[in-house]
């Protein structure tokens, strides 16, 4: 595992324990966070027998086992942190145990379908985002998809998942996400909303009473901007990236 200082190797072997609520390392552990990565997925993969996903920052191989559940079956992830690819790889998964660039780089051109980056960029500093992100576009098939979740720094809340984790260093928007993105070449960048996802009748209703929420802080942000649409809001966004 290359690159990687005392201190980082410090923070990675006390990840879980420390900061099970900020990435999907935990999701396992909560219906919740799976059944969004769910939602999220299903409405942006295209199942054939030979897609091949990439998951960058896999963590315990969460997204990449509802990635399975879904039916892709060419799967492969990457992570930093040796607690989390060992339970990864205990239940089959291909993992490497490597920094994330460094593992990019050893890809080659236009090898994958798809690639995941949830709960990863905020993490990377100004240069390595960059890189990280030329990389996946260079490895990605014609057509390819480049599939993030990151903190929402438009959202009224935003200071909770932007200083949550002592290792973010930035939350995002749709617009500089779409600096990033197409300034390296990537096409068709979209965002939404990570909103709760209804599943049962707490969640239904945590569904309702954040669109009722959501209403209030539009209201708001009318009156001050003028502008009466195209917020999103919530505490993290789901951005989309095409290749062309």
């Amino acid at each position: 595992m290359s690159g990687v200082s005392k201190r980082q190797n410090a923070y990675l072997s006390t990840y879980a324990s420390t900061h099970p609520v900020y990435s999907h390392r935990g999701a396992d552990e909560s219906p919740g966070r799976k059944a969004q990565i769910r939602h999220l997925l299903s409405r942006h993969l295209t199942i054939g027998s030979r897609l091949r996903l990439l998951d960058l920052g896999c963590g315990d191989g969460a997204l990449l086992r509802v990635a399975r559940d879904l039916g892709v079956e060419n799967l492969e992830g990457v992570d930093l942190s040796p607690e989390m690819v060992a339970k990864a790889r205990a239940v089959g998964f291909s993992v490497e145990l490597e920094d994330a660039l460094t593992f990019l780089a050893a890809q080659p051109d236009d090898s994958f379908d798809v690639v995941c980056a949830f709960d990863v960029l905020e993490h990377l500093d100004h240069e390595k985002l960059w890189d990280v992100c030329e990389n996946v576009l260079r490895i990605l098939k014609s057509g390819g998809k480049f599939l993030i979740h990151v903190p929402n720094g438009a959202s009224p809340y935003a200071g909770r998942m932007r200083y949550g984790d002592i290792t973010h260093e930035r939350a995002f928007t749709r617009e500089s996400m779409r600096q990033v993105l197409g300034t390296i070449g990537f096409v068709n960048v979209e965002a939404e909303e990570d909103e709760p996802v209804a599943r049962g009748i707490v969640s239904f209703m945590r569904l309702r009473l954040w669109r009722m929420i959501r209403l209030a802080a539009m209201f708001r942000l009318a009156v001050e901007t003028g502008a009466l649409g195209g917020y999103l809001l919530t505490l993290n966004i789901f951005v989309i990236a095409h290749k062309s």
